[in-house]
Protein backbone atom coordinates (compact mmCIF):
# COMPACT_ATOMS: atom_id res chain seq x y z
CA UNK A 1 0.00 0.00 0.00
CA UNK A 2 1.31 3.35 -0.80
CA UNK A 3 2.11 6.08 1.92
CA UNK A 4 -0.92 8.17 2.81
CA UNK A 5 -1.91 11.07 4.28
CA UNK A 6 -4.96 11.22 7.14
CA UNK A 7 -6.54 13.58 9.12
CA UNK A 8 -8.51 13.87 12.39
CA UNK A 9 -11.22 16.79 13.02
CA UNK A 10 -12.65 16.84 16.43
CA UNK A 11 -12.92 19.98 19.11
CA UNK A 12 -11.53 17.04 21.95
CA UNK A 13 -7.82 17.23 21.65
CA UNK A 14 -7.63 14.13 23.55
CA UNK A 15 -9.51 12.24 21.33
CA UNK A 16 -8.08 13.37 18.26
CA UNK A 17 -4.87 12.37 19.82
CA UNK A 18 -6.06 8.88 20.77
CA UNK A 19 -7.20 8.61 17.01
CA UNK A 20 -4.34 10.06 15.34
CA UNK A 21 -2.25 6.99 17.58
CA UNK A 22 -4.16 4.30 15.56
CA UNK A 23 -4.16 6.04 12.36
CA UNK A 24 -0.38 6.38 12.50
CA UNK A 25 -0.18 2.83 14.00
CA UNK A 26 -1.95 1.80 10.15
CA UNK A 27 1.09 0.71 7.93
CA UNK A 28 0.59 2.69 4.89
CA UNK A 29 -0.07 5.98 6.60
CA UNK A 30 2.45 8.43 6.34
CA UNK A 31 1.50 11.20 8.33
CA UNK A 32 -1.50 12.36 10.18
CA UNK A 33 -3.04 15.87 11.04
CA UNK A 34 -5.05 17.01 13.49
CA UNK A 35 -7.58 20.18 13.36
CA UNK A 36 -9.69 21.25 16.31
CA UNK A 37 -12.45 23.09 13.76
CA UNK A 38 -14.03 21.81 10.53
CA UNK A 39 -13.13 25.23 8.77
CA UNK A 40 -9.18 24.61 9.41
CA UNK A 41 -9.56 21.14 8.33
CA UNK A 42 -11.03 22.43 4.99
CA UNK A 43 -7.95 25.06 4.98
CA UNK A 44 -5.65 21.87 5.80
CA UNK A 45 -7.17 19.74 2.66
CA UNK A 46 -7.34 22.97 0.06
CA UNK A 47 -3.50 22.46 0.49
CA UNK A 48 -3.09 18.85 0.46
CA UNK A 49 -5.46 15.98 0.50
CA UNK A 50 -5.78 13.66 2.05
CA UNK A 51 -6.41 9.63 1.79
CA UNK A 52 -9.09 10.11 4.59
CA UNK A 53 -10.54 12.46 7.19
CA UNK A 54 -11.80 11.07 10.36
CA UNK A 55 -14.33 13.26 12.16
CA UNK A 56 -15.68 13.28 15.48
CA UNK A 57 -19.53 14.71 15.04
CA UNK A 58 -20.29 14.13 18.77
CA UNK A 59 -18.19 17.33 19.12
CA UNK A 60 -19.70 19.49 16.80
CA UNK A 61 -22.98 21.56 17.12
CA UNK A 62 -26.03 19.61 16.83
CA UNK A 63 -26.77 18.85 12.35
CA UNK A 64 -24.06 20.20 11.19
CA UNK A 65 -21.52 17.09 10.42
CA UNK A 66 -23.45 16.41 7.25
CA UNK A 67 -22.53 20.05 6.12
CA UNK A 68 -18.55 19.40 7.44
CA UNK A 69 -18.93 16.10 5.30
CA UNK A 70 -19.84 18.14 2.15
CA UNK A 71 -17.60 20.99 2.93
CA UNK A 72 -14.83 17.77 2.85
CA UNK A 73 -15.47 16.38 -0.57
CA UNK A 74 -15.81 20.00 -2.38
CA UNK A 75 -12.18 20.52 -0.58
CA UNK A 76 -11.16 17.53 -2.08
CA UNK A 77 -13.36 14.95 -3.57
CA UNK A 78 -11.18 11.88 -3.36
CA UNK A 79 -10.85 11.83 0.33
CA UNK A 80 -12.54 9.37 2.20
CA UNK A 81 -15.13 10.55 4.99
CA UNK A 82 -15.25 8.65 8.45
CA UNK A 83 -17.71 9.99 10.93
CA UNK A 84 -17.15 8.97 14.81
CA UNK A 85 -20.83 9.21 16.21
CA UNK A 86 -22.97 8.35 19.30
CA UNK A 87 -25.86 7.07 16.40
CA UNK A 88 -26.07 6.10 12.83
CA UNK A 89 -28.18 8.99 11.65
CA UNK A 90 -30.04 9.19 7.76
CA UNK A 91 -27.48 11.41 6.65
CA UNK A 92 -28.55 12.20 2.59
CA UNK A 93 -26.60 12.63 -0.31
CA UNK A 94 -23.29 14.37 -0.05
CA UNK A 95 -23.36 14.71 3.80
CA UNK A 96 -23.34 10.65 3.90
CA UNK A 97 -19.67 9.69 4.67
CA UNK A 98 -17.75 6.43 3.91
CA UNK A 99 -18.24 4.71 7.30
CA UNK A 100 -19.68 5.93 10.31
CA UNK A 101 -18.18 4.06 13.24
CA UNK A 102 -19.72 4.39 16.31
CA UNK A 103 -18.53 5.71 20.29
CA UNK A 104 -17.23 3.06 22.14
CA UNK A 105 -16.06 0.87 19.07
CA UNK A 106 -13.63 -1.50 20.09
CA UNK A 107 -10.22 0.03 18.97
CA UNK A 108 -9.28 -3.15 16.71
CA UNK A 109 -12.93 -2.62 14.82
CA UNK A 110 -11.93 0.86 14.46
CA UNK A 111 -8.63 -0.19 12.41
CA UNK A 112 -10.20 -2.76 10.70
CA UNK A 113 -12.90 -0.15 9.26
CA UNK A 114 -9.94 2.45 8.79
CA UNK A 115 -8.18 -0.24 6.90
CA UNK A 116 -10.71 -0.82 4.59
CA UNK A 117 -11.14 2.64 3.70
CA UNK A 118 -7.70 3.51 2.95
CA UNK A 119 -6.89 0.36 1.25
CA UNK A 120 -9.93 0.34 -1.21
CA UNK A 121 -9.00 4.30 -1.22
CA UNK A 122 -7.23 4.29 -4.85
CA UNK A 123 -10.77 2.96 -6.12
CA UNK A 124 -13.14 4.42 -4.30
CA UNK A 125 -16.02 2.77 -6.60
CA UNK A 126 -14.86 -0.95 -4.65
CA UNK A 127 -16.54 0.47 -1.23
CA UNK A 128 -20.87 0.86 -1.01
CA UNK A 129 -21.89 3.48 0.93
CA UNK A 130 -22.78 2.37 4.48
Amino acid sequence: MAEQKALVIGQVASLRDALAALLSSLIGVEAVGQASSPAAAVEMLRSGPAALVVLDACSLPAGIAPDVVKEIRAASPQTRCAVLADDVPDWPGMGAPDAFMLLGTPAAELRAIIGGLLSSHTSRSSLSRR
